[in-house]
This record gives structure tokens, C-alpha cells and sequence, in this order.
């Protein structure tokens, strides 16, 4: 059987001689550097996904707020996209309407026309 001091005397001599003494815990399992570092830096990305989604949440809010125009929900409600006078340009999105364009007040836009099927020039 042998002593505290007797361990101690063995881990000093493995130290000396470069070898590491790492008992491994009764009944646990050893984990090795490597399976340790994933670990934390698993735990370490799935805190900075939280607080993104956090973030990214708050500041849809917030632009929610300050324009009342601006609502996600209303969306799929607006009928640019599918207009004849829409141009998909960033700098004109409407010929006639270009300050309404894609907003709230779209939605009732007198000036309206359905947008022809575009031809296929393949067949």
C-alpha cells in the first residue's frame, strides 16, 4: 500500500523526467487538452449566437419604433413588387411614386397595375 508521501515522491520523479502524473478520477473519465478547449470555445459561440440574436432582435424593435412606416409584418401586404411602374432600382424604386415606394402608404396606391407575365424567349 502505498502513502501520500510515497505518491508524492513518484510525481516529483515523473515530473523530473518530463512525464505528467494525471490520475484519472475514480469512477470519472479522463478528458483530454484538446476535448476541453472545444468546450469552452463550444460554450463560447453558442454565448456570442445568443447575444447576436439578441442584438439583432433589439434593433429591429428599435427601428420599429422610431419608423412607424417600417414593420416587418406589413411586408408580404405592399404591392410594389409585383407593379408595372416598380423598377427594382435602389435609387427609383416607383416612376410614379418614388417617396411611397415600398412603404405603408403603398398599400393603397391608386396608381397600381399589375405587372405582365414576362415572356420566354426560350421556346
Amino acid at each position: 500500500m502505498t502513502t501520500k508521501h510515497d505518491e508524492a515522491a513518484i510525481v516529483q520523479s515523473q515530473q523530473a523526467d518530463g512525464a505528467s502524473f494525471n490520475p484519472a478520477p475514480s469512477g470519472g473519465m479522463v478528458l483530454s487538452d484538446g476535448t476541453i478547449l472545444l468546450i469552452y470555445v463550444g460554450f463560447l459561440v453558442g454565448w456570442a449566437i445568443a447575444v447576436l440574436t439578441y442584438f439583432s432582435s433589439l434593433k429591429l424593435t428599435q427601428e420599429t419604433v422610431r419608423n412607424p412606416e417600417f414593420n416587418p409584418f406589413h411586408v408580404d401586404k405592399i404591392p410594389c413588387k409585383h407593379c408595372k411602374f416598380y423598377s427594382r432600382s435602389p435609387y427609383l424604386k416607383c416612376a410614379v411614386h418614388p417617396t411611397t415606394a415600398l412603404t405603408k402608404q403603398a398599400i393603397d396606391c391608386s396608381d397600381y397595375q399589375v405587372q405582365p407575365p414576362e415572356k420566354n424567349s426560350k421556346l
